[in-house]
C-alpha cells in the first residue's frame, strides 16, 4: 500500500480534503485498496452492515462465506475475523507528560488487516501468527499484551461504505 502521501477523499469532499480532525471532530477515514486512496466516512456513501455484504473475488477476504474452501481452511478462525475488518483510522486524543493540552493523531490497527490480507492471498498462516500480529503492533499500547489483540478480534465490526470512484468496499 502507499498510504504515506496518498490522496484524501474525493473531489467534491465536504471536509475540504483535511485527513484527519482535531477535538472539535472526530474524522473516520477508510483505506480505499484499489483506488489507493482515503475516504472519509462522511463523504462515503450508505453505510452497509456487515450482513449486507456481497464482495467480489477481489475482495472475498471481507466474508468467510466467499472465500473459496481451500483458503477458508488455511484461515485460523480468528485471523478471518481480522480479515473481514476495513482499514481505517480515527483521530485519538493523547497528552505529554509535562505539557499542557489535549493533542491528536491518527490511531489505526491497519497492521493487523495489512497482514492478515498477505496471509490470505498467498494461501498459508505462519504458525506463530499471534506472535507476529503482536509483534508488529508493539509500539502501540493496546496491542503489546495478547489480551488487546484478543479484544480487538472479539469487537463487533464497524460499518462499511463502497468507494464513490470504484465501488469496492471500504
Amino acid at each position: 500500500m502507499s498510504q504515506h502521501h496518498p490522496p484524501i477523499c474525493v473531489e467534491e469532499c465536504i471536509l475540504h480534503n483535511r485527513y484527519m480532525s482535531g477535538p472539535e471532530e472526530t474524522i473516520h477515514v477508510r483505506w480505499c485498496d484499489t483506488c489507493n486512496h482515503w475516504l472519509h466516512e462522511q463523504c462515503a456513501s450508505q453505510a452497509i452492515t456487515r450482513s449486507d455484504l456481497a464482495p467480489c473475488s477481489q475482495q472475498s477476504y471481507l466474508t468467510v462465506g466467499s472465500m473459496d474452501l481451500e483458503r477458508k481452511e488455511a484461515m485460523p478462525s480468528d485471523v478471518q475475523v481480522i480479515l473481514g475488518w476495513p482499514i481505517c483510522r480515527t483521530s485519538r486524543a493523547f497528552s505529554l507528560d509535562g505539557m499542557d493540552g489535549t493533542y491528536w493523531h491518527p490511531y489505526s490497527a491497519e497492521k493487523l488487516v495489512e497482514m492478515a490480507r498477505k496471509w490470505y492471498w498467498a494461501g498459508e498462516v505462519p504458525d506463530d501468527w499471534r506472535q507476529r500480529l503482536l509483534t508488529s503492533l508493539s509500539e502501540d499500547e493496546e496491542f503489546t499484551k495478547l489480551d488487546g489483540l484478543q479484544t480487538f478480534i472479539a469487537n463487533p465490526y464497524p460499518m462499511y461504505y463502497r468507494c464513490p470512484r470504484c465501488s469496492f468496499y471500504v
